[in-house]
């Protein structure tokens, strides 16, 4: 750089500095011309009931708030025999299913409920995929064997298991 590059970039830090530590007042009283700048400044600084929500207003979340949606898929269920086991296997894959651009999630548990020909249930269990967190759009397979097998099933039924905290 130049002499008059230095000389120019002193003034501008000098300059800075200057406005930043002399007095609002006598800024507003003495130089006119800043009256508009300073009480624009200073209100956008201060100005902290512009933010506050209006009396029983209810707030949206933002995206880093919004818990992340997860959704379960089951692509098939039949009975195997493995190692001289009789169990039953499902394949699916659970998906984090929430909005582009969401936050990643926790993977939470599946809940799997076997079901006989009249519609009860005949066995219902918790098992995990295996990934512990997932991004949106993001999938993990499962492959579930459950032993001993459920009697009587002839369908399964899979959701996301909600954790109900107590109050």
């Amino acid at each position: 750089m130049n002499t008059v590059g230095w000389f120019v970039l002193t003034v501008l830090i000098v300059t800075a500095v200057y406005f930043a530590i002399f007095p609002n007042a006598f800024m507003k009283e003495n130089m006119k011309g800043t009256v508009n700048f300073f009480s624009t400044f200073g209100q956008s600084m201060s100005a902290k009931e512009r933010f506050k929500p209006e009396p029983g207003e209810v707030l949206s979340k933002s995206f880093a708030e919004t818990e992340p949606y997860f959704r379960v898929v089951l692509v098939s269920s039949s009975f195997e025999e493995r190692e001289g086991v009789q169990g039953l296997v499902l394949k699916g894959y659970v998906e984090n299913a929430s909005p582009k651009h969401s936050r990643s999630g926790r993977v939470p548990q599946v809940q799997a409920t076997a079901v006989d020909r009249a519609g009860r249930a005949v066995d219902s269990w918790l098992f995990s995929a295996p990934a512990k967190i997932l991004r949106w759009g993001r999938k993990t397979q499962f492959e579930e064997f459950r032993t001993p097998a459920p009697v009587n099933a002839v369908e399964v039924k899979l959701a996301i298991y909600e954790e109900t905290k107590p109050a």
